[in-house]
């Protein structure tokens, strides 16, 4: 059963919301006079309250005519929308100049969801097409027709919607400059014990055992309109991706001088008796001529630029003033992009325990490691210096 809601919008632009929450009853109740007295069996719980502009509401207008203003009133607009489980859902627009969507999904409390126009007169449900939820809307762009997204899910601070491809992804990043998506997907295989060699070192000797499992990774280049796979790059054996970056490094591909990237950093394990190894890749996100796919017109593809490998497992990447950044155990390195074919090492610190995650902050890095918690390091971009500072947490 839908719980009740009560919503009270001010003049001034206080919006309360109170959720009426059934208690027990304790029957009637004589007064002196001898006069029985009930009491309501419920009780107001405040869920929100939210402050909007200070204008006060205007009153209700006709649709205005040529050179005459129209006034965005606030109104609440209660509507009823069905969820991805065709489960009836209640909620509230807010009509005016900061308009919102007022919702409240299974697990979460009420969310105040902002509206893409910025100035909404009037709104009301349309059933114009089966049952596909829609509504009219009078913008300041004009007359809007907006339809419900259904398979959209509220079980947080946000709207999300959920696409299912039959992967597991551990890491995502968006590349601003294309709109795409690049995600690293993991795909359970055995495996397999090599030496520096390459050689098998390690067969099972029984039918009944069997080869632990460990993930192959490969990084697609997905697209956010089709939510299919474009393009993709296949890792080595073993190898697993511990970091994925969207930086920004100085190129002389480009008139502005810098452009974005796609960082990767993996380890490689090789067994209990060798040491684990990493690597770093630096990807693009090409243009290439468009393609008839069965999927789609594909526009872009992934091009790898750099494969650097290390002796250790590359943990955690940033950007910092054009430079990447990347940790490997408990060395920190800052190096330069050069020519758009190899990384160049221009500054060098020794953090002296594990780091987990980098992050810039201006002209600082903010490292987190598993000793020290949080702590900060100053870089100057003019004397390539990289050195500590006293700032820690």
């Amino acid at each position: 059963m839908p719980t009740p809601y009560l919503f009270i919008l001010f003049k001034s632009g206080l919006l309360f919301i109170y959720q009426l929450v059934p208690i027990p009853s304790t029957g009637s109740q004589k007064l002196e006079d001898g006069r029985s007295h009930s009491s309501l069996s419920v009780q107001f719980v405040k869920r929100m309250v939210q402050q909007l502009s200070e204008k006060e509401i205007e009153e209700p207008q006709l649709p205005s005519v040529v050179g005459v203003d129209k006034r965005a009133s606030r109104s609440l607009v209660p509507f009823t929308v069905v969820d991805q489980r065709n489960i009836p859902k209640s909620a509230v627009f807010l009509t005016g100049e900061d308009s919102h969507w007022i919702m409240k999904g299974d697990k979460t409390d009420v969310m105040f969801m902002h509206s893409d126009y910025t100035v909404v007169y009037a709104f009301t449900s349309c059933s114009m097409w089966d049952n596909t939820p829609t509504f009219l809307m009078s913008t300041e762009e004009g007359t809007s027709l907006v339809e419900w997204i259904g398979d959209l899910s509220f079980h947080g601070h946000f709207a999300f919607e959920r696409i299912r491809k039959g992967r597991t992804y551990s890491n995502i990043a968006s590349d601003s400059t294309t709109g795409l998506i690049v995600a690293v997907s993991c795909a359970d295989q055995d495996f397999v014990l090599y030496d520096d060699e390459g050689t098998n070192v390690w067969e099972r000797d029984a039918p009944n055992v069997s080869y632990p499992v460990l993930g192959a990774v490969a990084l697609e280049l997905i697209d956010p309109a089709s939510w299919a796979t474009i393009d993709g790059y296949e890792f080595g054996t073993n190898e697993v991706v511990n970091a994925l970056e969207v930086v920004r490094l100085e190129t002389l591909s480009t008139s502005a001088g810098n452009k974005d990237f796609i960082a990767v950093g993996t380890s490689i394990h090789r067994g209990e008796d060798l040491a684990v190894r990493g690597g770093t890749y630096i990807f693009d996100v090409a243009e290439v001529v468009q393609d008839t796919e069965a999927k789609g017109k594909r526009k872009h593809k992934l091009k790898l630029l750099c494969k650097e490998e290390a002796k250790g497992p590359v943990t955690a990447l940033c950007e910092i003033n054009g430079y990447l950044v990347s940790s490997m155990g408990q060395k920190i390195f800052v190096r330069a992009f050069d020519l758009n074919e190899r990384l160049v090492g221009v500054a060098f610190l020794d953090a002296g325990t594990y780091v987990t995650s980098v992050r810039c902050l201006k002209n600082f890095l903010m490292i987190t490691d598993v000793v020290k918690s949080v702590w900060f390091v100053a870089f100057q971009a003019s004397s390539v210096d990289i050195r500590y500072s006293n700032l820690t947490l």
